[in-house]
């Protein structure tokens, strides 16, 4: 058995010590069955092997980070593990709802938008050995239509999946049609409150709105790599031949965060009553204008509370922690040292964590 501890315990863990050890003997005999898989001879896609690939060199801190989620929705729900229906959203790999089944979570569903996903996390959980208990193509609206037909759904959680979501007051009033509401535990690299990682992130923003990017691994069959703002300014030009070279180029800034069938809409608008205009996604997010896709969207934590507060819930910070197990020594040596700060130092800590979890109850 792996003698890492995948409860990473310089993070900030629940006062309730009780599911400790049944998640950190989950995860370590979820790695052992992860690392006895042969990825590459299973007939998945080549886009869900390359990611598997990669989970694979920060294979210690993605099962942590994964199993500090699930510690703290188990602590959270205050109810026994077996008792818990729970839908991993926006799933990918499915390295966390393999965890949750993996720990004994009564009722464990798999969710991604992308449907090849969905087919290749089945074929990865019988070479593991792990049978979930259902798994669902589509965004929130379509997900939430299965749960309102007698499914029951205690908790929604993810990892890097909220930063991308198109439209959060949809996605939230999805939620909140369930009864009774989900528990949502949303963790996330989008940290705008670390100056460094909303640095880091702005700079990816800005190469996606201004710069045709190279095919790249994680880009999936409906991914587009022209820079955004030559796409809007394309589908604004051919949708609306009338308007002039300066028009569409100040239509098509003044639409940047919008997907196509707004930016139709938004232009329209300007037709009518001259008025342009206004991007939601302001100076520094931008979406791909086909499918919706935000690039790490920062969110300031108090807009969170509006939108989710729209819905009925509240929302808390959880702060993460940095991966210990780099393949750079000297990092090695930094992080533990960081991580124990964050954890000292409370909500403050926030401006430090590489991740949190955004948990909306």
């Amino acid at each position: 058995m792996d003698k890492v501890q995948f409860v990473y315990r310089d993070s900030k863990l629940p006062s309730d010590r009780s599911h400790v050890d049944r998640v950190n003997d989950a995860a370590k005999r979820l790695a052992a069955k992860l690392r006895n898989v042969d990825f590459q001879s299973l007939n998945i896609s080549d886009y869900s092997k390359r990611y598997n690939k990669d989970n694979f060199r920060k294979f210690r801190f993605i099962i942590q980070a994964n199993a500090f989620n699930l510690l703290w929705t188990i602590d959270t729900l205050q109810k026994d593990p077996q008792n818990i229906s729970l839908l991993d959203y926006g799933a990918g790999t499915g390295w966390l709802t393999f965890l949750a089944k993996e720990a004994g979570i009564g009722k464990v569903y798999y969710s991604d938008i992308f449907a090849p996903a969905c087919k290749d996390a089945r074929l990865v959980a019988d070479a593991l050995n792990i049978k979930l208990d259902g798994y669902f193509a589509g965004d929130s609206k379509v997900i939430c239509k299965h749960f309102q037909k007698g499914l029951k759904l205690d908790a929604l959680l993810s990892r890097n999946v909220i930063e991308h979501i198109y439209d959060l007051n949809e996605f939230f009033q999805d939620c909140s049609s369930l009864k009774p509401r989900p528990l949502c535990m949303m963790a996330t690299t989008a940290n705008l409150a670390n100056p460094m990682v909303a640095a880091y992130t702005k700079r990816l923003q800005r190469k996606a709105e201004f710069q045709d990017q190279k095919t790249k691994w994680g880009s999936k069959p409906r991914d587009d790599n022209r820079a955004y703002l030559t796409i809007r300014e394309e589908l604004i030009s051919k949708k609306f031949p009338q308007l002039r070279a300066g028009e569409i180029r100040t239509l098509a800034k003044r639409t940047r965060g919008l997907i196509e069938p707004d930016i139709y809409q938004a232009v329209t608008k300007y037709l009518q009553t001259n008025e342009l205009p206004k991007s939601p996604a302001g100076n520094r997010n931008t979406c791909d204008p086909f499918t919706g896709n935000w690039t790490e969207r920062l969110i300031p934590l108090k807009t969170y509370e509006e939108i989710a507060g729209r819905s009925g819930y509240q929302v808390d910070v959880i702060n993460g922690f940095y991966n210990t197990d780099y393949s750079q020594t000297w990092l090695n040596m930094i992080t533990p040292w960081i991580n124990r700060t964050i954890k000292k130092t409370g909500n403050s800590g926030r401006f430090l964590a590489p991740f949190i979890i955004l948990r909306f109850r």
